[in-house]
């Protein structure tokens, strides 16, 4: 069976801005950005993608991102190199992420510290809530 990679059309989208992809909306294991894809985009949610393992991220790739949240992608066991690269990125969430969390503390010591180190807000959370909308 081929699973689609949907960052391959995607990234193509010149005025792209924010990009939520939620739910398992992808059932792939890996998601790859291509250097010069995703010119504009500026938010990044990868959210319950509970089969992605690998995120690769080539130098050049989201030129302009300022936000990157990940959520519960429990299979995803390292962040992509090229975030070291993404001199834009201002803040990094990670919530129930415990395989990065453990690649990233302590501080200044964790095998994937470098990659993040220049990012000024990383916010790591080991739970949420969801609050369930009234209509």
């Amino acid at each position: 069976m081929f699973i689609f990679d949907p960052m391959a059309v995607l990234e193509k989208l010149p005025h792209l801005r924010s990009l939520v992809l939620f739910n398992n909306v992808y059932e792939g294991k890996i998601v790859v950005c291509s250097a010069r894809g995703f010119p504009e985009l500026q938010e990044l949610e990868l959210v319950f993608l509970t089969e992605l393992e690998e995120w690769r991220v080539e130098e050049g790739a989201m030129s302009s991102i300022k936000r990157v949240k990940l959520l519960s992608c429990w299979n995803m066991k390292m962040l992509p190199e090229g975030l070291q690269y993404m001199t834009t990125l201002k803040e990094l969430e990670l919530i129930v992420m415990s395989n990065i969390k453990a690649r990233i503390l302590p501080e200044n010591v964790g095998e994937d510290w470098y990659k993040i180190q220049h990012v000024p807000l990383i916010v790591i959370k080991d739970s949420y809530v969801r609050v369930p909308r009234r209509y």
